[in-house]
């Protein structure tokens, strides 16, 4: 049977269950503040009327509502993926599904263009990370080299182009340290 047809296995190995609950710790702060959020936003809707936070900061937008919500969503979607900017994508998708549906212009056709924006967001700012990536490990490892600026911009004409030899020093990047605070 070939690799691919195998099935997977059921359970992980105690090292790939260990590094995940690792950057779950790592990231709990953030689901404590969805928590948090989520608690504000059940104590302002127990507590006032939704018609007195209607026009609250701005006519007809519920603004301390939708905010405590998008933070709230922030957070834990932040917790979720293990990744903010995926978590503020999703926490845009669900806050302007929320705000539509405060303003009553939610429909199945809005919520899908909503989406589908979110997951071309999504899908470009990745390929562009992917690309950012593989570019920038090119140039590192690349070896860049001193051209002289008469080179990139002759000033003078062709036949009087002075022959530039290449120095048997190097330029120095910054300057040493003198002092060590710490020891060496």
């Amino acid at each position: 049977m070939t690799r691919l047809l195998q099935p997977l296995p059921l359970t992980f190995g105690s090292s790939v269950l260990t590094q995940l609950r690792k950057k779950y710790f790592a990231w709990l702060p953030l689901l404590i503040a969805a928590v948090l959020c989520a608690a504000g936003v059940t104590a302002l809707l127990m507590s006032v009327e939704p018609a007195q936070l209607r026009d609250l900061l701005l006519p007809n937008s519920y603004a301390p509502l939708v905010l405590l919500w998008a933070v709230g969503q922030f957070f834990f979607w932040s917790f979720v993926f293990l990744n903010t900017r995926r978590g503020s994508l999703v926490a845009l998708f669900f806050t302007a599904v929320l705000f539509l549906q405060l303003q009553a212009l939610l429909t199945a056709h809005i919520s899908l263009q909503i989406g589908a924006v979110c997951l071309v967001i999504e899908i470009s700012s990745e390929s562009f990370l992917l690309l950012w990536r593989r570019y920038s490990s090119q140039i590192s490892r690349s070896r860049f080299q001193f051209t002289p600026a008469q080179e990139i911009y002759p000033t003078t004409a062709v036949s009087e182009k002075k022959e530039v030899l290449p120095s048997s020093r190097h330029r120095r990047h910054g300057r040493q340290r003198q002092h060590h605070f710490f020891g060496k």
